[in-house]
C-alpha cells in the first residue's frame, strides 16, 4: 500500500481514531474477561479483535503507539457492569458515530477509511444484536411495576387533595401509600 502525504492535522486526527480503538478493545476484552456466558465472551472478544484491527490500520498511518483513554475505559466498565452490557454497548457506540463520520473524511485521502467505518458499524451492530443478557428480559417487568406504582401514588394523592385541605396529612398518607407499594413490589 502506498502511504499518502499527511498533514499534521490529519496525522493528529489519525491519532484520536487510535486511541478510540484501542479504548474499545480494552473495554470489550476487559468485559469478555468478565462474563460468564460463553456465547456473549465469544462475541466480545470478536468485537474487541475487531476493533485491534482498526487499531492497526490507523497505526500503519502514523507508526506511533497510542495509549487508551483510562477515564473512558472505566466509566465504560463500570455502565456495562451496573447497568447491563447491551446497555454499556449501545452508549459506547451511539458516543462513535461521529468518529465513523470522521473516518469518510479521509476517503479522498485514505481510501480504506471507508471501508474501515463500513467494517466497524456493520459488524458491530450485528454482534451487538447477537448478545443475549438476563437483565434485559426483566427490564418490560420493571418498567410496568414502576408504571404502576406511579399511577397509583398519583392517584391516591389526587384523591386525597380533593377530599382533604390538611397538606400535612395528605403528605403523611402519602408517604405511606409510597412505602407500602414499594414494599409490595
Amino acid at each position: 500500500m502506498n502511504q499518502p502525504q499527511l498533514t499534521e492535522e490529519q496525522i493528529d486526527q489519525i491519532k484520536e481514531f487510535q486511541k478510540n480503538e484501542i479504548t474499545e478493545y480494552r473495554i470489550y476484552s476487559r468485559l469478555a474477561g468478565k462474563i460468564k456466558d460463553k456465547k456473549n465472551k465469544k462475541i466480545l472478544e470478536r468485537i474487541a479483535n475487531e476493533e485491534k484491527s482498526h487499531y492497526d490500520f490507523w497505526k500503519s498511518f502514523t507508526n506511533k503507539e497510542v495509549n487508551p483513554s483510562k477515564r473512558k475505559m472505566r466509566f465504560f466498565y463500570l455502565i456495562a457492569r451496573i447497568l447491563g452490557l447491551t446497555f454499556g454497548i449501545k452508549l459506547m457506540e451511539r458516543g462513535e458515530s461521529q468518529a465513523h463520520k470522521n473516518y469518510g473524511n479521509f476517503a479522498s485521502v485514505i481510501p480504506e477509511a471507508v471501508n474501515v467505518a463500513k467494517d466497524e458499524d456493520e459488524h458491530e451492530q450485528q454482534l451487538i444484536s447477537m448478545i443475549q443478557e438476563d437483565k434485559l428480559n426483566y427490564v418490560g417487568s420493571v418498567v410496568l411495576g414502576l408504571n404502576d406504582a406511579l399511577v397509583e401514588l398519583t392517584g391516591v394523592l389526587a384523591g386525597l387533595s380533593l377530599a382533604l385541605q390538611n397538606t400535612r396529612v395528605i403528605a403523611l398518607v402519602g408517604l405511606i401509600t409510597g412505602i407500602a407499594a414499594a414494599l409490595s413490589m
